[in-house]
């Protein structure tokens, strides 16, 4: 650690383990003074043990993930997976809570799960990440791309978890791959900067184009305009 960086660290108080050999970066900084009404980081217990991630990713459709990390079961020790999800905004984040604890709930696998505020606390990242998401699409020639073929590609350049793909062919021949991970920092985040640079070192007249698709966790907004062509609708009915 740099010695402006651990000045940096001493100002905000945080304690460091004489023996810890990572780096602090500047987002962990600025969570370290994140407020508790300004959390948008969750903890979820009582998962499943057999749950896959798409399932787990069903139940959150209260706004876009900043990221999202599971811890197994552990045979013995812990029955049930537990997850740490942090939202892209702390609007999201209360909405999540808040349908948990409701006389409802919320269930994967038709087991109610456990919700609430995460010790370490994450800032909104709206500001930084609000226009773009944990999932990708790519498009290129058909027989240069696939989910296989990326998602081989993707493990050679960072780790990251596949919550779904799915891929068709266009009308003007060209095949879209779309990879919806885990989380935006350093899985979403990493793919898009990791294929670019290859397009622009290795394939720069190839016809690839790359860019950020809506999460679905997002709930979908009904613009006014859109408000009024429903109402038109029914009356025209």
């Amino acid at each position: 650690m740099s010695p402006d960086r651990a000045r940096k660290v001493n100002e905000v108080g945080i304690f460091i383990n004489p023996n810890y050999k990572g780096e602090i970066t500047d987002f962990d900084l600025h969570n370290n003074m994140c407020l508790s009404d300004e959390n948008c980081a969750v903890r979820i217990h009582h998962i499943d043990s057999n749950a896959m991630l798409y399932e787990i990713f069903q139940i959150i459709t209260h706004g876009k993930v900043f990221s999202f990390h599971l811890n197994p079961a552990v045979e013995g020790i812990h029955a049930h997976a537990a997850a740490r999800l942090v939202f892209v905004t702390r609007t999201a984040a209360e909405s999540f809570i808040s349908d948990a604890h409701s006389p409802r709930g919320l269930h994967i696998r038709g087991q109610r799960i456990e919700a609430f505020w995460n010790r370490d606390r994450v800032s909104s990242t709206e500001s930084r990440y609000g226009k773009i998401s944990r999932v990708i699409r790519i498009k290129g020639p058909p027989q240069a791309i696939s989910i296989a073929i990326l998602t081989q590609f993707f493990r050679t350049q960072f780790a990251f978890q596949l919550v779904s793909s799915k891929q068709w062919v266009e009308h003007d021949g060209y095949r879209v791959v779309e990879l919806a991970f885990s989380s935006i920092r350093a899985q979403s985040e990493s793919a898009v900067k990791c294929f670019r640079q290859f397009v622009d070192q290795k394939a720069p007249d190839a016809g690839y184009r790359v860019w950020y698709s809506r999460d679905p966790c997002s709930p979908i907004e009904v613009l006014p305009s859109d408000r009024r062509d429903f109402r038109q609708m029914r009356s025209w009915r």
